[in-house]
């Protein structure tokens, strides 16, 4: 699939040459969503609430997107659900929103997962995460 993550290992101070080749074509992808977060989207305020900037940055809208908030144990401490963010349009600035967690100890110690059981699917689906 078009942008997806390939693992590969890479031994340390060696030089490597890669060629990739292209063995088949596929057909063109449909507009998708792209749900993106990053470290600088977290903030944790007023001592028990944790803020997350929750963006979109992909060609179409994305809706009933779960949001988890999770410890570094990976166990989920909150949820929400976003019925729909919206595409950039001709703008093309990325559509966002901004949730906030309530409640919770040491916020600044948590992470949040976007789409956790993956039924959206995405341009790119590395950039769902940002761990504690």
């Amino acid at each position: 699939r078009r942008f997806s993550t390939v693992p590969l290992e890479i031994p340390p101070q060696q030089n490597m040459a890669l060629c990739v080749t292209q063995v088949e074509s596929l057909p063109e992808e449909n507009a998708l969503p792209d749900l993106a977060i990053g470290k600088e989207d977290l903030r944790a305020v007023g001592g028990n609430t944790l803020q997350a900037v929750v963006h979109n940055i992909g060609a179409a809208p994305a809706e009933n997107v779960q949001v988890e908030v999770i410890r570094p144990n990976g166990k989920v401490v909150a949820s929400q659900t976003i019925a729909e963010l919206g595409a950039p349009s001709a703008d093309f600035a990325a559509r966002r929103i901004t949730l906030s967690f309530p409640g919770l100890k040491s916020p600044e110690k948590l992470g949040i997962r976007i789409d956790p059981n993956n039924e959206i699917a995405e341009i790119f689906e590395e950039n769902n995460e940002v761990l504690p």
